[in-house]
């Protein structure tokens, strides 16, 4: 395929000479003399591109193993940079590969644990939930809501409709526990979590590289400082689908504390997020905004089909996981210390 000015360019920063140019969805396959390179062009700044390189290459000093190197240009510059745009490259990995959910959320935890120390000079990027976020949270109901009584108005509901707005009726309850805590999450703590690290916040199949002797983690230009549950919340959502074949919620939460145990605070945020119909609700934004986006109307029907019975699931194991830390949860240090003055006082 022709090259364009730019990549061309960003090319020649690396030295290359290459054999082969193609895209493979967003990212550039180049089949050089000396390897094959994945080249992929980031909607980060160049100074967030340079602060990850080097907090990956200290995980990477630190001996975690799911981070691809990044190959650096011929002048030894982590980024090319090109007309304000960045790019980064690594090698080249063919996914053929399938690996059990408990390997990669036990990765996931690894590198959750082994990051958390090294985000200590970046407070001022640590981010917390605050009262925009809570509005945000009830204008994306009342949207829900705008969507059931359009579908309950139609003569000729479609079965996406039907579908719809039996599970408008299942999502009330959760939202409404999703919302109240949360609004005494940021009540009690402004909004800030127990502990922060650096979070993906967009795990998904497409962003885990699976091949013959591991997997790694990749396209991380909406990386954050925020709460580990975040990811965790986000992993649990978009790969515990099928019926029958994969591993309960309680399974994957199990692998995961094996290398990062959970406070109970967190435990509850899990909880509350889980709650979250997040993508229940990107199906029927989908549907009624730009309804283009489904193949047909089975399409959309057995999608949304597909993740209430998903949302159920995760429902049914965010209540079970919000009373058992309600029994079971132990004070904090900060929360002993405050007690401890509490009686001293009387």
């Amino acid at each position: 395929m022709e090259q364009d000015a730019t990549l061309t360019e960003v090319i020649h920063l690396y030295g290359w000479q290459p054999e082969q140019v193609s895209f493979q969805g967003n990212v550039c396959k180049i089949i050089n003399e000396d390897g094959v390179y994945a080249l992929k062009k980031s909607r980060s700044s160049r100074e967030k591109l340079l602060v990850l390189h080097r907090l990956f290459q200290k995980l990477q000093e630190n001996g975690y193993e799911h981070l691809l190197p990044w190959i650096p240009t011929h002048n030894g510059e982590p980024v090319a940079s090109v007309e304000s745009v960045n790019w980064y490259a690594t090698p080249w990995k063919e996914p053929d590969a399938d690996f059990p959910n408990t390997d990669i959320v036990r990765g996931l935890a690894e590198f959750h644990h082994e990051a958390e120390p090294l985000i200590s000079e970046f407070r001022e990027l640590q981010t917390k939930i605050g009262k925009e976020d809570l509005e945000e949270w009830k204008l994306k109901k009342d949207q829900l809501d705008l969507y059931q009584e359009s579908a309950k108005m139609r003569d000729y509901p479609s079965p996406f409709d039907k579908v719809y707005l039996r599970g408008y009726e299942q999502l009330q309850e959760p939202y409404q526990f999703f919302l109240r805590g949360m609004e005494k999450f940021v009540d009690v703590t402004s909004g800030k979590p127990p502990r922060y690290t650096i979070c993906h916040t967009r795990i998904h199949p497409s962003n885990i590289l699976s091949y013959e002797n591991g997997f790694s983690f990749i396209d991380f230009d909406n990386v954050r400082i925020d709460t580990p549950v975040r990811d965790l919340a986000t992993y649990m959502r978009r790969y515990i689908r099928d019926q029958g074949d994969q591993e309960h919620p309680s399974e994957i939460l199990e692998a995961y504390e094996e290398k990062n145990k959970l406070q109970g605070t967190e435990k509850r945020l899990l909880a509350l997020y889980l709650a979250y119909p997040e993508r229940l609700m990107k199906y029927a934004n989908r549907y009624y905004e730009t309804p283009s986006y489904f193949s047909s109307e089975a399409d959309a029907t057995h999608k949304l089909e597909a993740e209430l019975w998903h949302f159920e699931q995760l429902w049914d194991f965010a209540r079970r996981l919000w009373q058992s830390t309600k029994k079971k949860s132990t004070p904090s240090k900060s929360e002993s210390k405050a007690r401890i003055k509490k009686i001293l006082k009387r």
